[in-house]
């Protein structure tokens, strides 16, 4: 996880492109890769608010700063609704934006 919050909102989005069509055999460049990504968050906002936000857990760790430990009750949260992608990626992008931010 560590390796991943050194990452920009868009290289986030990039590896979530690239898990979502890295098996079609295609070849993508950066920036399709990203927007398919952002496209795929964008679809995905309703459900992940949904878990996310109204959870207690989260509600308890809306003014925790430790992005690791963030990113980890938002994992675990979270990991049956991703399909595709990898849960700790997302969860480092919903950290990246703000979990206030992201909730509200």
């Amino acid at each position: 996880m560590k390796c991943q919050l050194d990452k920009s909102q868009e290289q986030l989005l990039e590896i979530i492109g690239q898990e979502l069509l890295g098996s079609s055999g295609l070849s993508f460049d950066s920036d399709q890769l990203i927007t398919f990504g952002r496209n795929w968050f964008e679809k995905q906002l309703p459900h992940l608010r949904e878990n996310v936000c109204t959870n207690i857990v989260t509600q308890h760790l809306l003014k925790n700063t430790d992005e690791v430990i963030l990113i980890g009750a938002i994992v675990d949260i979270i990991s049956s609704v991703c399909v595709g992608v990898t849960p700790a990626t997302v969860a480092t992008l919903i950290v990246k934006i703000g979990l206030k931010e992201f909730c509200n």
